[in-house]
């Protein structure tokens, strides 16, 4: 899910434009896996760099997600796809996560296809996060 704001600008779009052509780009992802058999997908939606983008896109990002969540979650239910995030889900706006738990524990049951969707997330903060888990 990268380049999204790269497409806007070479059509002279915004770049959310771009991020929400992006996220409709998705649900075809989703399809095609659960179509042919592919029972694990992981999108890398936002990175911790991305909190460093100006403040008005990231509040944009966060409300796609929010309208995602709205949108897709009973078609993800009723396909029996598992919902699932990685990341620092503590750095997302409360509401947020609040919608996103809500989203996992509807379909924490589903058994045909897991869709992790990782969330401020960084290989250096993973490769950190992995230490403290091995010291304790």
């Amino acid at each position: 899910m990268d380049g999204n704001g790269r497409w806007a600008r070479g059509r002279m779009m915004p770049r959310l434009e771009g991020h929400r052509q992006g996220a409709k780009s998705v649900r075809r992802a989703v399809e095609f896996c659960r179509r042919n058999g592919i029972r694990f997908l992981t999108l890398y939606a936002f990175s911790t760099e991305n909190w460093k983008r100006p403040e008005t896109e990231v509040y944009g990002l966060m409300k796609l997600l929010s309208q995602f969540l709205d949108s897709e979650l009973d078609e993800i239910h009723a396909n029996d796809i598992r919902l699932n995030t990685i990341g620092e889900m503590k750095r997302l706006p409360e509401y947020l996560v609040a919608k996103i738990e809500a989203a996992k524990k509807t379909t924490e049951n589903n058994k045909s296809m897991v869709l992790n969707v990782a969330l401020s997330y960084g290989g250096r903060q993973d490769i950190l996060s992995a230490a403290l888990k091995m010291a304790r």
